[in-house]
C-alpha cells in the first residue's frame, strides 16, 4: 500500500530505504530472500574465496508466501558485496526495482490450454487494475532502492 500510494503522486520521487526501515525488514525476513541467504550463507562457509567476493541473487517473491512482497516488488535482483575479515564476512546487499506493473496477471495463455482466465485472485485483478491505472497516467513509475547487511561470523579463521 505504500508504495501504490507514492506512485499515484503527481511526481514521485524514487524511494530510498536503509536497513532499518520496515521495508527492508520486511524482505529480509522473508520466506524467499531467507531460503536463498541461507544457501549463499552455506556456500562462503563451504568456499569463501569463491563466493565471499560479489554477486546477486535473482528473487521472484510469487510463491513464497511473502503476497506483500510479491504484489509491492514481484521479481527483483539483489546484488551483494563481500566485505571479509579474518573471522567473518560482512554482506552488503543492495536492491533496485522500477515500481511499476508490467504485465497481465488474470489472464495467462499457452499452447495446450489456451486463454486462461484467473479472476478469482483479487490480487491479479488489482495488479490488473493497476497496470491499466499505469497506462492511463493515474500511477506514475519511481524507482525503489534499497541497502541492508548481514554478517556471517566463520567456523574458524580464514584471510
Amino acid at each position: 500500500a505504500l508504495l501504490l500510494e507514492h506512485s499515484i503522486e503527481s511526481s514521485p520521487s524514487n524511494l530510498y530505504f536503509s536497513q532499518s526501515h520496515w521495508v527492508s525488514q520486511k524482505i529480509m525476513n522473508s520466506n524467499g530472500f531467507k531460503a536463498a541467504y541461507r544457501e549463499l550463507e552455506r556456500n562462503i562457509q563451504e568456499n569463501p574465496d569463491v563466493y565471499a567476493v560479489s554477486g546477486s541473487i535473482q528473487m521472484n517473491f510469487g510463491g513464497t508466501g511473502d503476497t506483500d512482497l510479491y504484489y509491492g516488488i514481484g521479481k527483483c535482483e539483489i546484488k551483494y558485496t563481500c566485505i571479509r575479515s579474518p573471522s567473518l564476512v560482512r554482506i552488503r546487499f543492495s536492491m533496485e526495482d522500477k515500481y511499476n506493473f508490467d504485465h497481465i496477471r488474470s489472464i495467462s495463455w499457452d499452447i495446450e490450454s489456451g486463454v486462461k482466465f484467473q479472476v478469482g485472485d483479487f490480487g491479479n485483478l488489482a495488479n490488473d487494475a493497476g497496470l491499466l491505472s499505469q497506462a492511463d497516467g493515474v500511477i506514475s513509475i519511481f524507482n525503489i532502492y534499497i541497502n541492508f547487511e548481514k554478517t556471517i561470523e566463520m567456523k574458524g579463521v580464514y584471510l
